[in-house]
């Protein structure tokens, strides 16, 4: 069974030394309970060139804990996650529901091993005045071995929010801890921060080669905004939601109509071409087929926008 899981949460770098402070007072927080001991064991998995990594995507599979299984969490916003979950198994290998909402992005690349982490955990409860549990604090010392050899060791601090999305709560639980000693992390994940910076080619627009021409970047830019699109309606499709299935297709015919209208058949412009035509999925595998790319002059070159590493076209 596949579950999912809205994570609104903040992560804090914090000396080994450091005490946490109390936060029983804190906004609504009446009490907090625990710290409950947890050993947890995960595995990450990614391309070779970490394309999920790339799009803010983490895949791993874990023990220990109150959660163990597969965890595919997808970054929404500063924050912000969706984590969809499966269970445990006995296998290794990512279940086809995981690999199919993760396609768009890695296409036929193996997914593979890429990190391991160890984290040993000191899992606080924050209970408001009726008894309910509004946040956990987790207090981690991790262990992390991206494969080469090396190991990286640290404690975080991260807040979570449960059952709720009260970011005033969330804001003020972060501030006594600032005030502590803790710092706002600049890592997104743990993972991140074990495989260390990513190449996300954050330069959504023109393509390198257009810099000249004003007229070029704006039609790269809208390309990749609508190739942007078909890879954000992907996943939707593939789970056969038929909704999706008109979004799908405008967009592709969004596409279709500048190559067509403007005289696109330009070796410049074939990475955004390659993108559309590499965004196929289950339901609307026939509707980017007549995308042409023409009779470029020039041999393309490799593929350098966000989307383009993406889905690798």
């Amino acid at each position: 069974m596949t579950a999912t899981h809205r994570e609104i949460e903040s992560k804090f770098d914090v000396a080994e030394d450091l005490e946490l402070s109390d936060l029983a007072g804190v906004a609504r927080v009446s009490k907090l309970v625990g710290p409950v001991e947890q050993r947890l064991d995960a595995e990450y998995y990614d391309t070779a060139d970490y394309r999920l990594a790339a799009a803010g995507i983490g895949l791993r599979r874990r023990t220990g804990g109150d959660d163990p299984g597969w965890h595919l969490k997808i970054t929404e916003s500063l924050g912000e996650r969706i984590e969809v979950r499966r269970p445990l198994g006995r296998s290794n290998r990512v279940p086809k529901a995981l690999r199919d909402l993760v396609t768009v992005h890695v296409r036929d690349a193996e997914l593979e091993p890429v990190a391991r982490l160890h984290t040993q955990r000191r899992l606080h409860q924050l209970v408001d005045d009726s008894g309910a549990v509004i946040a956990e604090v987790a207090d981690d010392d991790v262990r992390a071995d991206n494969g080469d050899g090396d190991q990286q060791c640290w404690r975080e601090v991260e807040v979570e929010l449960v059952d709720n999305d009260d970011r005033d709560l969330l804001a003020a639980l972060g501030g006594v801890l600032i005030d502590a000693g803790a710092s706002p992390s600049p890592h997104r994940s743990k993972l991140e921060r074990a495989i260390g910076d990513i190449d996300q080619h954050a330069a959504v627009g023109a393509d390198p080669d257009l810099e000249s021409g004003a007229a070029g970047r704006v039609v790269a830019a809208y390309l990749n905004g609508q190739v942007a699109a078909l890879v954000d309606v992907d996943p939707e499709t593939r789970g056969r939601r038929s909704t999706e299935v008109p979004v799908l297709e405008l967009e592709d015919r969004a596409v279709d109509e500048v190559v067509e209208e403007c005289g696109l058949a330009d070796s410049r412009f074939a990475p955004q071409h390659q993108r559309a035509a590499g965004t196929r999925s289950d339901v609307g595998q026939n509707l980017v087929q007549d995308l042409a790319l023409g009779n470029p002059t020039t041999q393309p070159r490799a593929p350098t926008t966000p989307i383009v590493r993406a889905i690798g076209a």
